[in-house]
């Protein structure tokens, strides 16, 4: 009987229901497709950030290690002593705690979402976040996506009945947005219902809040793969990643059975995991900085950490200018 494990969370990019992250094989059958998960990474990178960020300001974690799970996303480590003694009972409420509640019929967050959103300052960086994933990649340039948008928003009102049809005809997808946006704040304010403006918000949240395997976190005897493994399907190797450039990494860049058994330069830079570890909060782009520079149609996202973090988290301004190129390029990845 197992009596510790390190606690850990999975990400697994194929529980978020909008990606499409399928194709077909010879036979037809629908299998994983491993470049759309290549493509969806930065997904993965939000949803690390925001699980660091609430394990350290609620429970006190300060020990990270990230880990490529060799296809479908990440598995967060947490090498705290008070975590890996945790029990069952413990690992199920911090799990509850983190998890994403959806509204019964799965199309947005809860109300009760937004109000853990302001309780831990983190309302502008999903903001932000979906403004990068979403706004401003190809997501809303297929109409089925738009109407899929506008159908979770269920919002009953004369001036919404035909809103994704007239969103459909902005010029750009950062056009589209702000054309729905307006609408329905015009309708909230019209028709005497602040709470539609609520929808969007929960609708934001649903997109970008991560998206974890609940079951690995719960409990101490649930087997999840190590790191240095092979993934059985790609043979590609669960890798750790470097905790302050998790932002930048290309799952293509990871080595693979196939390709670097007999490279030990693949290897040579991973070969200690400790050195892959966190102990500094958590990083993000800088928020202020990046809607300064912002200037459509142009997609910028620049970098940063919470306030009360900045001195010791926050990079040179050269790192950040080079963060905002990466990130950008890594948005631009991502196939719905």
């Amino acid at each position: 009987m197992p009596l510790r494990r390190e606690l850990i969370f999975d990400i697994d990019l194929t529980d978020y229901d909008f990606l499409d992250l399928t194709t077909r094989d010879d036979e037809g059958k629908e299998i994983v497709c491993l470049d759309a998960c290549d493509g969806a990474w930065p997904f993965a990178a939000i949803g690390i950030f925001l699980l660091r960020y609430m394990l350290r300001e609620q429970f006190g974690f300060e020990r990270f290690l990230i880990v490529y799970s060799g296809r479908r996303g990440a598995h967060l480590w947490i090498l705290d002593e008070r975590a890996m003694n945790a029990s069952d009972e413990m690992r199920t409420s911090i799990a509850s705690f983190v998890n994403l509640e959806l509204t019964k019929n799965q199309k947005r967050a809860t109300p009760q979402m937004l109000k853990f959103l302001c309780t831990y300052d983190l309302e502008d960086v999903v903001q932000e976040a979906f403004q990068s994933l979403i706004v401003e990649s190809d997501y809303l340039n297929s109409f089925a996506n738009l109407e899929d948008l506008v159908d979770r928003l269920e919002l009953q009102h004369a001036s919404l009945q035909n809103l994704a049809d007239d969103a459909s005809q902005q010029q750009s997808t950062r056009e589209v947005w702000s054309y729905i946006d307006a609408k329905v704040r015009r309708a909230a304010k019209a028709s005497g219902q602040p709470w539609f403006v609520d929808r969007l918000r929960e609708t934001i949240v649903a997109f970008v809040w991560p998206r974890i395997d609940f079951n690995v976190t719960k409990s101490v005897n649930h087997l999840i793969k190590c790191p240095y493994v092979a993934h059985p399907k790609t043979g590609r190797i669960a890798v750790p990643i470097d905790p302050n450039d998790y932002w930048r990494f290309d799952p293509r860049s990871a080595p693979s059975l196939e390709n670097d058994l007999g490279a030990p330069e693949a290897w040579r830079a991973r070969v200690d995991v400790l050195q892959f570890v966190a102990n500094d909060p958590p990083r993000l782009p800088d928020l202020e900085e990046r809607r300064r520079r912002r200037k459509p149609p142009t997609r910028a996202r620049p970098t940063t950490a919470r306030p009360d973090a900045a001195a010791a988290a926050s990079p040179p301004p050269q790192q950040q200018q080079t963060d905002i190129e990466e990130l950008r390029k890594a948005s631009a990845r991502a196939r719905f």
